[in-house]
């Protein structure tokens, strides 16, 4: 569980009420998460989950192709994802 910080992101929770901004707030603005290991698993659910909860986030995972379904789910969930290499 990831608390409030400095930047104001909220807890991960399913409430939709913790994100209603997520989408409108500039990147530049946002408070940034790397997530190693982000194509599959728990750390997939665990990028998901921030992203929608507003944070910025960097993916690094070993496929190049769950890297993209991964950053294609953060994006529905709301937010945005930069896949790294």
């Amino acid at each position: 569980m990831v608390g409030r910080g400095e930047h104001g992101a909220g807890p991960l929770t399913e409430d939709a009420d913790t994100h209603p901004e997520a989408g409108e707030q500039p990147l530049e603005h946002r408070p940034v998460a790397v997530v190693t290991g982000a194509g599959r698993g728990i750390d997939r659910l665990l990028a998901v989950r921030l992203s929608g909860a507003g944070y910025a986030v960097a993916l690094v995972a070993r496929s190049q192709r769950e890297l993209r379904e991964t950053a294609r789910l953060t994006e529905i969930s709301a937010g945005r994802a930069v896949p790294a290499r």
